[in-house]
């Protein structure tokens, strides 16, 4: 069975670059609607027309404001470029090539001979120019991984928002009654 290497080193590098774009657009959505969240509640704080007992109301929808603004920020540090050091060890050769979270883990010798373990690649068709593909799949794929991890605590913060925000209008509305 004869494979082109750089074929499907190109298609597995255009998979990991996919998965990292898809990230990169979620964090811009977020960073979008949690703005547009924050400049609302500024608002809605601003004009809540609430007695001076109503401290903790306003308290809640200040930590919802708090946390809004923490997810806004962790998007915009998920955007900061990263060197990531050459920190990798071999993994076990029934990894998949195309995951980016199995490819982070290796190194371009490691990735190579999962390639060739696993996926049936000639080690002597392996050319210097394919080992720099390896090179950046595996860049790319630490870059998707991190943006995804960090995609995570975007979605803690606004769940904790809502929740504050929800539980602050609760307590506003019982006060108008």
């Amino acid at each position: 069975m004869c494979m082109n290497v750089r074929d499907d080193l190109r298609f597995i590098s255009t998979t990991i670059e996919a998965n990292l774009r898809y990230a990169e657009s979620k964090h811009t959505a977020f960073i979008v609607f949690n703005g547009v969240a924050t400049f609302g509640s500024f608002g809605l704080v601003r004009n809540l027309n609430l007695d001076s007992d109503a401290w903790l109301t306003h308290l809640v929808l200040a930590t919802a404001i708090f946390f809004l603004i923490c997810a806004i920020i962790t998007s915009i540090y998920s955007f900061i470029p990263v060197i990531h050091k050459n920190n990798a060890h071999a993994t076990p050769a029934s990894d998949n090539a195309l995951f980016f979270e199995h490819a982070k883990s290796h190194s371009v010798k490691s990735y190579e001979q999962l390639l060739c373990a696993q996926y049936l690649f000639n080690p002597e068709s392996i050319t210097p120019l394919d080992r720099c593909i390896i090179l950046q799949i595996i860049a790319n794929a630490k870059l998707a991984s991190r943006k995804f991890a960090l995609f995570k605590r975007v979605a803690v913060f606004d769940l904790a928002a809502v929740t504050f925000a929800l539980s602050g209008t609760m307590l506003a509305l019982a006060k108008l009654k």
